[in-house]
């Protein structure tokens, strides 16, 4: 008897011994979270949704230089979004659907987006009647950037994994020790949780982590096309205005193969005004991937009344 329970002792620390020993330092986790998100560069079709809270500044005035383009500026700084469709990087093709509810409001605007045979066909909340779309050729685009053909097609297939990239690059930066296993994961997925919580104790040192890859940063968001080579060179020194605030959150949900299918993300934090002042800035950001590399369902064929976009972005790009 005494031989057994020795023995059923002996087996069960041996079974925690391997438990601990199975269980990932955040090393580990740090290097499967950089994996799982440089990983999404191999996604060549997906379905893609999500939402996301903002509280990143206050829209310019109604009436200010142009109040069309001031109100859907506002519409991505401050207000709640909702998007979700379909993708595929070769042939270059993106079905979406993205709806916005500005702060304050009730109402959701919707822009429905179709990027389909190097044109993309979008229906602009205040411009378009139901029914109708605008059209945009890739040389159109480019010209509008200042690129060519050839790189605005290559950031467009490179737009789905653009945010990992950006976000990889960040967590790059944060100590090893911040990486933490989430709840346990459901055996029958094999789904595995990573996450890094913003603390008062860690929130200096995330904001340290920030600047110093803030002109990286900037630089990935130039050369995918979401700057311009104007507004890059401008962004490059605000770094130090930035200031990381506790609570904070980023969690990653990845899948067996390393793919990133669910993340969410809870920043905090203050940017320093002009005068001294800080203004506090909120983000809430939850986004999730399925399908990926599955043969995509595309559903929407190519509008019938299709009118020049390149006429409306001007306008809307005009500053007086």
């Amino acid at each position: 008897m005494r031989a057994t329970k020795s023995l059923f002792l002996a087996a069960a620390a041996g079974l925690l011994l391997l438990s601990g020993c199975n269980k990932p330092d955040g090393e580990e986790l740090k290097k499967q979270a950089l994996d799982a998100l440089n990983k999404q560069q191999e996604m060549k079709t997906y379905t893609f949704k999500g939402e996301a809270d903002l509280a990143i500044g206050q829209p310019p005035a109604p009436g200010a230089d142009n109040p069309i383009a001031s109100t859907l500026t506002g519409m991505f700084t401050s207000g709640k979004l909702a998007w979700e469709g379909t993708a595929s990087t070769d042939p270059l093709r993106v079905e979406a659907d993205l709806k916005a509810t500005p702060a304050g409001g009730s109402t959701a605007l919707s822009l429905p987006l179709q990027l389909q045979d190097k044109k993309l066909f979008l229906s602009i909340p205040f411009l378009s009647k139901p029914g109708e779309s605008y059209s945009l050729d890739l040389d159109q685009l480019a010209s509008l950037t200042g690129r060519s053909a050839e790189d605005t097609e290559q950031q467009l297939k490179l737009a789905g994994s653009a945010g990992g990239k950006l976000t990889a690059t960040l967590l790059d930066g944060f100590d090893a020790d911040w990486f933490r296993p989430g709840p346990e994961a459901d055996k029958e997925s094999a789904m595995r949780t990573i996450r890094v919580e913003v603390t008062d104790k860690n929130a200096q040192k995330a904001t340290d982590a920030l600047h110093a890859k803030w002109p990286e940063l900037i630089e990935q968001l130039r050369t995918s096309g979401l700057l311009t080579d104007k507004q890059a060179e401008a962004a490059k020194t605000g770094g130090s205005s930035v200031q990381v605030k506790a609570p904070g959150l980023l969690e990653l949900h990845v899948d067996e193969q390393g793919f990133v299918r669910k993340e969410r993300i809870e920043l905090k934090f203050a940017v320093t005004k002009p005068d001294g002042t800080n203004a506090e800035r909120t983000v809430t950001y939850d986004q999730a991937f399925d399908a990926i590399n599955a043969e995509p369902s595309f559903k929407k064929e190519p509008p019938k009344q299709v009118f020049p976009l390149e006429t409306v972005l001007r306008q809307l790009m005009r500053t007086k």
